[in-house]
């Protein structure tokens, strides 16, 4: 091996190592519980003024529910995004198959 050949078999070394690491592993995601209780406390709200004949009131609720609903839908979308991604098909040559 050429002695300047060396820190570009290096440099290749690194950047195959941080390709070939799964990222699917270290790719978090989170469910929307946060979002989801508050859809469920403005449900519970919505149900109280209704029983107590709160019709205005169980109307602008249901209103403020779309916000919260639309919020968990995203947040549910991106990890429904973040599982169905699949890094595994892409396929990293070795460093020896480079050289």
């Amino acid at each position: 091996m050429n002695p300047s050949n060396k820190p570009a078999i290096r440099a290749a070394t690194c950047i195959h190592a941080q390709l070939a690491e799964n990222p699917r592993q270290n790719r978090q995601f989170y469910l929307p519980e946060h979002a989801w209780n508050n859809i469920q406390q403005l449900r519970r709200q919505i149900d109280v003024a209704r029983q107590r004949g709160w019709h205005r009131a169980a109307a602008r609720l249901t209103e403020e529910l779309a916000y919260p609903l639309d919020n968990c839908r995203r947040e549910l979308d991106n990890a429904c995004r973040i599982l169905q991604s699949n890094p595994s098909k892409r396929r990293v040559s070795s460093v020896s198959e480079r050289v």
